[in-house]
């Protein structure tokens, strides 16, 4: 393995197909989750997850890992808050509330639900453990 792709290159790509995986699930079922089919799509959060995996590859081709690490990061954690304030068409905090107060989902959490969330959250943690994986004075 050559110094050029080292261990936090992969864990930078990890991250990045997590984001790209949430992306595809969030597209996939339109942005509808549970039994009331409210509908949560953003194209702006659904489109930067799925761009995340190109965007971190081109930057670490430029040798810039840091960056790649950052936009790993900072792209399913932003749009995780994006998607839970409600830049959508609906607001996901309600269908967590719903959920807990069992008042339009009585089954509990739509699994779709769970997954999407799971990886973006998956996505933002693997994101900053690969910036804390360089050791300052690392060359980049």
């Amino acid at each position: 393995m050559s110094k050029k792709f080292n261990f936090s290159s992969i864990v930078i790509l990890i991250a990045a197909l997590c984001s790209c995986a949430a992306g595809i699930l969030f597209m996939s079922v339109g942005g509808v989750f549970g039994l009331m089919r409210y509908n949560y799509y953003n194209p702006v959060i659904a489109w930067g997850l799925v761009a995340c995996v190109a965007v971190c590859a081109a930057l670490m081709l430029c040798k810039l890992h840091g960056l790649a690490a950052v936009v790993a990061t900072a792209v399913p954690g932003l749009s995780l808050c994006a998607f839970f304030i409600g830049f959508g068409k609906r607001a996901a905090y309600w269908h967590v509330v719903d959920v807990f107060m069992k008042i339009d989902e009585p089954q509990g959490f739509d699994p779709n639900y769970l997954i999407f969330v799971g990886l973006m959250a998956a996505a933002f943690i693997i994101g900053e453990i690969a910036i804390y994986l360089r050791k300052p004075g690392q060359a980049k």
